[in-house]
């Protein structure tokens, strides 16, 4: 019952970080690609549609399931189906680490961390376009675990499944994951299922992006500004998601606030890489890896430029935060935990305090994070107050579909059929 308990808490912290005059709004993609697929084009057809190059199965999912709601609740239904889906991985990642933490809290903690992160306020939070990122983070974990029994393999091979068939970057894992069982020797012949189903949908991505290449304009940043915007984007947002504080301070005292921030969280893997077992000690190793190899792929196949240099004074432009820190985020807060847990099996009580000071300033950070007020989605772009006007453009066009629009801009829209708005 306990990862049912936590899955719920997750599920209902992410739907708490959207302000509550945005619960009704939809994101980007969201509309314009997963809604517009599911109210226009037929299942299970569209399932299997690639956008920017792979595919996106759960998104596309759960964007069905939702236009089961009523039409002007459409948009609440969206949100809290995925934010369920959220809710789904947290159990997983909560069931999946068990073999690697004993401490329940030390768990329950870590796993609540993937609603807590203030960054997921930003944009990450109820959207279906990004649950790729959390699948991303219950993959890492699952690749550690190994299920004994049919059933647990087959829900986990279900799982895995459907995280590679909506996050192409995923094979990055899957080599880790097969080692595992190498390594480790399966447990059952049921073991591989969940690495098996993983290559299944991984190769289904691979003939998705062979049918529908997306088009790329690759640039990889320079050392230096690399680490800049890995300090800006995964180090610094685990002290708050508020995109002005965040700004005026990083101008006013530069990289050392992000050293400050940095230096703990390094002591903590520092000490989990000297005192950890073995196990442990691969799990933070590799996790840190992860986190710099996940960011730097992000930010080189979608350079923005968001630092420069004038007159030899640092200038931030554009979003401050974005969803490429969310992943490696959670990976480097994984050192605290694991760091936690080599504490308490060691029962050594100097370095479980301040790690558990740690713990609790990095769940506050989130907790005081809750209502982000960096969220970019437009109150504006209310989905029930935008139904009067849908369906006075279908009575007086006669058109067979209008365009809704839809948060952050009004290039984002969801295409609409007008027999959804008149009946």
């Amino acid at each position: 019952m306990l990862p049912l308990a936590v899955g719920v808490t997750v599920a209902a912290l992410m739907f708490l970080r959207l302000p509550p005059d945005t619960r009704n709004t939809v994101w980007a993609e969201d509309g314009s690609r997963f809604l517009t697929g599911a109210l226009n084009e037929p299942m299970p057809q569209v399932l299997v549609q690639p956008y920017a190059g792979y595919l996106h199965v759960v998104p596309r999912l759960a964007a069905w399931l939702a236009t089961a709601a009523p039409t002007p609740s459409i948009a609440l239904a969206l949100n809290v189906v995925n934010c369920a889906v959220v809710g789904v991985i947290a159990a997983v990642v909560y069931v999946s680490i068990a073999s690697l933490m004993a401490s329940r809290v030390v768990r329950a903690w870590l796993v609540l961390m993937t609603a807590l992160l203030p960054v997921v306020g930003v944009e990450a939070a109820g959207t279906a376009a990004n649950l790729h990122w959390f699948f991303l983070w219950g993959l890492f974990w699952v690749s550690w675990h190994q299920a004994r029994d049919r059933t647990p393999a087959l829900a986990l091979a279900l799982f895995t499944f459907a995280g590679a068939m909506t996050e192409i970057q995923s094979v990055l894992l899957l080599p880790l994951a097969l080692a595992v069982q190498v390594r480790r020797r399966p447990a059952s012949r049921w073991s591989w299922a969940p690495v098996v189903a993983w290559a299944v949908g991984y190769l289904a991505q691979i003939v998705a992006t062979l049918s529908a290449p997306r088009p790329q304009s690759f640039e990889l940043p320079a050392p230096v500004r690399l680490a800049q915007m890995f300090a800006m984007q995964v180090v610094l947002p685990l002290l708050s998601a508020d995109p002005h504080a965040l700004r005026s301070l990083l101008l006013r005292f530069g990289w050392v606030l992000a050293l400050i921030v940095a230096v703990p969280l390094a002591a903590a893997a520092g000490y989990a890489l000297v005192r950890a077992n073995v196990l442990l000690k691969a799990v933070t190793l590799l996790a840190g890896m992860y986190a710099l190899t996940l960011f730097t792929l992000a930010v080189t196949v979608n350079p923005e430029r968001v630092l420069t240099r004038s007159a030899g004074r640092l200038a931030v432009h554009g979003p401050l935060l974005t969803r490429y820190g969310l992943v490696p985020s959670l990976l480097v807060v994984s050192f605290v935990a694991v760091a936690a847990q080599t504490a308490l099996s060691r029962r050594q009580v100097r370095a479980g305090v301040p790690l558990a000071g740690l713990a609790v300033l990095l769940a506050m950070a989130g907790a005081m994070s809750l209502q982000s007020p960096g969220n970019r989605r437009d109150p504006a772009t209310s989905w029930p107050a935008r139904m009067a006007s849908a369906r006075a453009a279908c009575e007086i066009s006669g058109a067979r579909a209008v365009h809704v629009p839809v948060s952050p801009t009004a290039n984002w829209s969801v295409l609409l059929p007008c027999r959804r708005v008149l009946t």
